[in-house]
């Protein structure tokens, strides 16, 4: 837009804030009626700086944003409440993160915290991605050592195959469902099964546990548990983690599930918003972002196109 138009960016930072201040001359006004909300973060300036989002699940709208994380954050949003506000609120989605749950029990006494299946089958997406680049680590090592040293032909009897370039490429054989893997991406999870049996009980886990979020919402609890009590037993060390965290949060993952509510809005959120900062190819100004947030996440105007 800045060159569009041959104005400087700063320019165009300030009409967004005018605009939004005409707009909307009391932000406050977003915090009437909330009752079901959503806590989130999410990244500008490729993942190295952060903003707290809280987002109106009921009418679709992001209502406060701040730079940064963490419970000292999230408390000025909870302060600028008032104590019938706050009292009113009775659903929080989030994800497991332990300052949403600390500033939850300060200030939020009636609502009930509702932790998504989507962060959980995360979390165990990741440490199963932990564990295939572990071993990849381990085969890499092992590649070096029998790297050939020298020009010409490789000496007679020296038929070592290298290890790291397979599993290096599994990342998405043992990240999707197997419903939606391709035919190359099946045949590397055979080679899985047969070569690397830590990393395909990892895999077996994780689609365990994807597996109890389809059943009946009365047996979750029974299978959760089950998959936790599992987990401790299973002698891999990053799925053991991943079972504590879900017994830590086990409640709120439960009441979830019951509710039939997630973060699935804010994440569609996130990616608006990124979108967002793509389009405009960053901002140097954090007040400029949060007013095109405000603008283009809320129903104050149908369409924001940042060029």
């Amino acid at each position: 837009m800045a060159e569009t138009y041959r104005i400087s960016w700063e320019t165009v930072g300030a009409i967004l804030d005018r605009v939004h201040c005409v707009l909307e001359p009391d932000p406050t006004v977003r915090y009437e009626d909330l009752t079901e909300i959503g806590i989130d973060e999410t990244s500008y300036k490729n993942g190295h700086k952060y903003v707290t989002l809280v987002t109106d699940h009921k009418k679709n709208q992001v209502v406060w944003v701040k730079e940064r994380t963490g419970i000292k954050v999230l408390s000025q949003f909870c302060e600028g409440l008032t104590e019938e506000q706050r009292r009113n609120i009775k659903v929080v989605t989030c994800d497991g993160a332990r300052w949403i749950k600390n500033c939850m029990e300060k200030y939020f006494p009636n609502a009930q915290r509702c932790v998504d299946p989507f962060h959980v089958m995360q979390w165990v997406i990741e440490a199963t991605d932990e564990i295939r680049k572990s071993i990849w680590r381990e085969a890499h090592k092992e590649d070096q050592k029998h790297k050939k040293e020298g020009r010409g032909r490789p000496k007679k009897g020296d038929t070592y195959e290298k290890k790291a370039p397979e599993i290096k490429g599994a990342k998405y054989a043992v990240g999707k469902n197997p419903e939606n893997l391709s035919v190359a991406q099946k045949a590397k999870l055979d080679s899985i099964r047969e070569g690397y049996p830590k990393l395909f009980k990892a895999w077996q886990m994780k689609e365990a546990l994807r597996k109890v979020f389809h059943e009946n919402v009365g047996s979750v609890e029974t299978h959760l548990k089950g998959w936790i009590s599992f987990a401790a037993r299973c002698r891999i060390p990053e799925m053991k983690k991943i079972g504590d965290k879900i017994k830590r949060n086990l409640n709120g993952i439960i009441k979830s599930v019951e509710l039939k509510i997630s973060n699935a809005r804010i994440e569609s959120m996130n990616n608006k918003i990124k979108l967002m900062i793509r389009k405009a190819y960053g901002f140097r100004n954090i007040e400029n972002l949060k007013s095109l947030i405000l603008l283009g996440c809320s129903s104050l105007v149908k369409e924001i196109r940042p060029y």
